[in-house]
């Protein structure tokens, strides 16, 4: 049975000794993985549908959908690499999950989805995939056939791994660094393949998600490599930001903030 959220701070006059000092913050959810993870917390931003609208020129477009045919080639080297990373003991079944994503990445509905949306609208590249992806999500929560629900949670994850594949292709021109994983906790509103599995193989040292469920090729994925995950934590994108120190103690569905 789920143990309900709760949130627990200190005293008043715990919090009165100095006014920088954060009281510190109980959170509860469900379990998916047990473990301990000790890190920073990284949120990591699934809001698609607020980010900003950018159009491109016509004579822009051209170069959007060639960017679009870079950014699957990435994203399909970057899933056959994390598939021959995956560790010995996880099921093959369980591992099966990326070769579907490999394959989605030709799905003619999201291709035609984002390309539509770049040719007829002027939509750069990346917004194209965020409403496609978008559209994949508010799939999602109004279809009740579990078969449907699954292909478009399978179909939104490999969306987002395509824009991840834009966004990593900017950044590197822009001469940014990747952002490592390593001893992170990821804070997301859902569990995705995307967020247990970065780019490189690296993985996160915990996942804590305000919403999702027990079920999911995520949360098989995150049982089958031991990555400590909580799910269905209430309050939790309320309580936490980036850069705060996280203890997760994933067995018991605790979160200390």
């Amino acid at each position: 049975m789920e143990t309900p959220a709760t949130s627990e701070s200190a005293s008043p006059s715990e919090a009165a000794t100095g006014a920088e000092e954060q009281a510190p913050v109980i959170l509860r959810g469900t379990s998916v993985a047990g473990g301990f993870a000790l890190g920073e917390a990284r949120r990591s931003d699934q809001a698609l549908g607020t980010s900003a609208t950018r159009r491109v020129p016509q004579d822009q477009v051209p170069a959007e959908l060639a960017r679009l045919q870079r950014a699957l080639e990435s994203a399909g080297a970057e899933l056959e690499e994390l598939r021959a990373g995956l560790p010995a003991d996880v099921p093959d079944d369980h591992a099966r999950v990326l070769d579907t994503h490999s394959k989605l990445l030709g799905d003619a509905v999201f291709l035609a989805d984002v390309e539509k949306l770049v040719v007829e609208e002027q939509l750069d590249l990346e917004s194209a995939i965020a409403r496609a992806v978008a559209d994949f999500d508010r799939i999602f929560q109004l279809v009740e056939n579990p078969r449907i629900r699954e292909r478009a949670v399978d179909l939104r994850d490999v969306g987002l791994r395509v824009l991840r594949a834009v966004e990593r292709e900017r950044a590197d021109g822009e001469g940014a660094a990747p952002l490592a994983l390593s001893g992170v906790i990821l804070v997301a509103k859902e569990l995705t393949l995307v967020d247990l599995l970065g780019s490189g193989g690296e993985r996160p040292a915990g996942i804590v998600t305000s919403a999702g469920s027990l079920a999911g090729h995520a949360a098989l994925l995150a049982r089958s490599m031991g990555v400590p995950t909580l799910v269905g934590v209430e309050g939790l994108l309320e309580a936490v930001e980036s850069g705060d120190t996280v203890l997760l103690d994933a067995t018991e569905g605790i979160v200390h903030v």
